[in-house]
């Protein structure tokens, strides 16, 4: 017995005990282990002790296979218990532990009792050896060129060269699983001279670079197990610090954003059990945009990601809870300049940034991740949840021209997953091993770093996917032409092409989520289309929600939506899922040539029309608005609120809603023949009736007349020619809605509500005829100000009992 002060022994069976190895310690028992093992790797721990094989059972370990029997007091080895044909690295090693090896301390939240509330952050600070550091600083001092090149000391973000591992355990509920995550590096900073041309990072020491960051969801005692394991070729031995306790309360925190199992096309809160519908836009990447040749991109600069903050704080002052955001190499990506190395300096080259001088010390990609530290805390506080697209589409693009971003530098010949050997393409990403590997290593690092956080709803895995490898050419007086874009390639290569996305998603997924991987379940998972996906593609089918992307300026935008989204439920297997419009917008130019998105410096109609048109077609958001730093932040977001108040009311967790309808339905191909359009979500018995009705004439173009003098300010380049009629008035409206099967005269219950106001009207009273019910709603208004008159309403309907 060793009592408090525990002493260090280790017992190791290498290749050399074959046949019958016995060793027997006179303690009791506590985990018995009867598991046979050849060329399969298993690590075993105990806090007490550990007893192989059972009675009267035998134990057999061979081949390849890598075998540890871990316990804090004591091992016994019964007879029956066999190393035997080793083969390659095959071994067993048997490890009696005891006195922590490295030192660890409660660093969040930063109270006297460290009391930890449910679903909130914990992070863990360790202090490793000054070995273990010296030789993480040798790597962090001197980076190679290449991973693929030999180097010095240990890489921080390869977890073959260094893992920490942390097990959590609810002592309090023993029955729960346990939970492991994995420790990452971590630099500290702050801002130096922060002023509005330039600001700096500053680099703050910590004794702290290594953290694990984890939210218990059960109350009371925990404990966690801390083990630190190095790259097969070291002589460095593994290191532990066990049984490190903390105590969790309960909180106000509602949980992780989940699929609700009563309504699978709608979301909740797993703790809570209450909806979540979000109410947001693109929030995609804080910019600061310095013109360039043909097109303009943004700069990597401390003061963008404090504005960027500033616009989540008004998104949330306006009901506002939801918002995308896009991890690009100008932003948040800590991979950029060199694989597997994510402290890289930013180029100047790729800042072009003129007023930057010799003496801006340019420190690494560490500072982005902290930034988006600083962006999740925020979050959390204001209670906005985010969807975090890992991959813009155009760093997998081949040209550096594109559309609306000039030349652009972060494109496939700079990736550097273009560096890997093998690689001769972007296709060859997708089906490359070598690439697997290292952006597993770049989704563990998100996850060990991010994946704690409720305030993040899901993560989309790519951004439009279905134009990756597209050339577009871009420049001054020329059209876009697409040269080569494999996933609109109707031959076999583009078949093949769709096929390797479908295996690199399956594969990134199961790494995520299998017990063979992070196994991790905090988060949902996505990725997106710029439109649908075609028939053959299957790469939904793994994910946990859809995401599509869809813009236009014309009228008829919203029916596209809406029928969008209607064929794509119609899909086998993808109906059960929750959706959402990721992105979309007015974009593009008008026939007269008139630059559509400085719209949006002007009037908020666009902005309110789409967001209830796609709010109502059973989705798990409105759609997500782009073009967030063309005004709709400043001045667009008034119509959150009355969106919020009005979902408050429809009850999105106890109903499964699972029909949509529009007047689109009637095949109405001539729109100028429509006067009014209406869209609408039902349950499958026709409880509860949700939807939007809209004077169609009230539209974004039909009120240009109205803001001549904003649009034609010189930064709006907006043309005279684009002067459209005037809206008018549309009387006789009504919604319609056609029933599989209703009994004749059944009641309804009309609740119209004002749109501008977010006020609902006094009920009314309806009765069904021939399977239809018929919603009158007498006239619709011609002015979005008039609110006495509105030009639209949303209304629930709800069938009497």
């Amino acid at each position: 017995m060793f009592g408090d002060n525990y002493t260090f022994i280790e017992r190791t069976f290498p290749l050399l005990c074959s046949g019958l190895c016995f060793y027997t310690v006179l303690e009791a028992q506590n985990v018995i282990i009867n598991d046979n093992h050849h060329n399969h790797n298993q690590y075993y721990f105990s806090k007490d002790s550990i007893t192989s094989p059972g009675p009267n059972n035998t134990v057999t370990i061979s081949g390849s296979s890598v075998v540890n029997y871990t316990a804090v007091q004591k091992i016994k080895l019964n007879p029956g218990f066999k190393v035997i044909e080793q083969t390659g690295n095959g071994n067993f090693n048997a490890t009696i532990y005891g006195q922590p090896d490295f030192a660890v301390d409660i660093l969040e939240p930063d109270t006297a009792t460290h009391e930890i509330g449910m679903y909130n952050k914990l992070e863990l600070g360790l202090i490793l050896p000054a070995k273990i550091n010296m030789l993480v600083d040798t790597f962090m001092n001197n980076p190679p060129n290449s991973v693929f090149e030999n180097y010095f000391g240990l890489n921080p973000f390869n977890p073959e060269d260094i893992s920490i591992e942390a097990h959590f355990n609810s002592l309090d509920y023993p029955g729960t699983e346990e939970k492991i995550v994995y420790g990452f590096y971590y630099k500290d900073y702050d801002y130096i001279d922060l002023n509005p041309e330039v600001g700096y990072w500053e680099e703050i020491p910590t004794d702290y670079h290594w953290r694990i960051r984890f939210a218990p969801d059960k109350p009371g005692l925990w404990s966690t197990d801390i083990f630190l394991k190095f790259k097969s070729d070291s002589t460095l031995p593994s290191l532990y610090h066990l049984d490190f306790q903390f105590n969790c309360e309960t909180s106000t925190n509602p949980g992780y954003i989940v699929q609700n199992e009563n309504n699978p096309r709608m979301l909740k809160f797993n703790e809570s059990d209450e909806q979540f519908f979000g109410t947001g836009l693109n929030l995609a990447w804080p910019t600061h945009w310095v013109p360039q040749e043909y097109g303009y991109y943004t700069v990597v600069d401390p003061n963008i990601f404090v504005d960027h903050r500033d616009y989540f704080r008004k998104l949330a002052s306006k009901s506002g809870n939801f918002a995308r955001l896009v991890i690009t190499p100008f932003d948040f990506n800590f991979e950029w300049e060199k694989l597997n190395f994510y402290d890289s300096k930013i180029s100047i080259d790729t800042i072009r940034w003129s007023e930057i001088t010799s003496n801006y010390d340019l420190v690494g990609r560490l500072a982005l991740a902290w930034e988006m530290d600083s962006l999740i805390t925020l979050c959390e506080n204001l209670g906005i949840y985010l969807v975090l697209c890992h991959e813009l589409h155009l760093e997998f693009s081949s040209s550096h021209y594109s559309p609306g971003f000039g030349n652009y530098p972060y494109v496939w010949p700079n990736n550097p997953y273009n560096t890997i050997p093998g690689i001769d393409s972007v296709t060859d990403f997708l089906a490359n091993d070598l690439a697997h590997k290292y952006y597993k290593f770049k989704l563990r690092y998100m996850i060990s770093r991010w994946g704690y956080s409720s305030a993040i709803m899901g993560h989309e895995l790519l951004s439009e996917l279905d134009q990756i490898n597209c050339i577009g050419y871009y420049g001054k007086g020329m059209n876009i032409t697409w040269e080569y874009c494999p996933y609109k390639d109707p031959t076999e290569r583009g078949i093949q092409f769709i096929e390797d996305l479908n295996d690199w998603h399956n594969e990134m997924i199961e790494y995520i989520k299998g017990s063979e991987g992070l196994n991790y379940h905090n988060h949902l998972y996505s990725t997106s289309y710029g439109g649908i996906p075609k028939n053959f593609d299957s790469i939904y089918y793994s994910m946990d929600f859809v995401n599509l992307h869809i813009y236009h300026h014309i009228r008829l935008k919203n029916k596209s939506r809406y029928l969008y989204a209607r064929s794509f439920r119609n899909k086998p297997g993808l109906w059960e899922k929750p959706f959402y419009f990721g992105e979309m917008g007015l974009t593009g130019t008008t026939d007269e040539g008139c630059s559509i998105t400085v719209y949006y410096f002007c009037d908020d109609l666009s902005v309110h029309n789409d967001l209830w048109a796609t709010a109502v077609i059973s989705g798990i958001s409105g759609g997500m608005h782009w073009w967030w730093d063309k005004g709709i932040v400043e001045y667009h977001l008034n119509t959150l609120d009355p969106l919020s108040n009005f979902f408050n009311n429809v009850d999105l967790v106890n109903n499964e809603f699972s029909h949509i309808g529009s007047n689109w339905d009637n095949d109405v191909i001539e729109d100028d023949s429509v006067k009014f359009e209406y869209y609408f979500t039902r349950t499958e018995n026709h409880e509860i009736i949700y939807g939007w009705i809209h004077n169609y004439n009230v539209y974004w173009k039909n009120f240009t007349y109205q803001h001549q003098d904003c649009l034609k300010e010189p930064s709006h380049s907006w043309s005279p020619n684009c002067i459209p009629a005037v809206p008018s008035v549309v009387d006789s409206v009504y919604a319609k809605i056609d029933f599989d099967s209703i009994e004749d005269n059944q009641v309804f219950t009309l609740l119209k509500y004002n749109t501008r106001t977010g006020n609902f009207l006094p009920p009314e009273e309806y009765m069904s005829s021939n399977g239809t019910l018929i919603i009158p709603f007498g006239y619709l208004g011609a002015n979005p100000d008039d609110t006495s008159h509105p030009a639209d309403y949303g209304f629930i309907l709800y069938k009497n009992q």
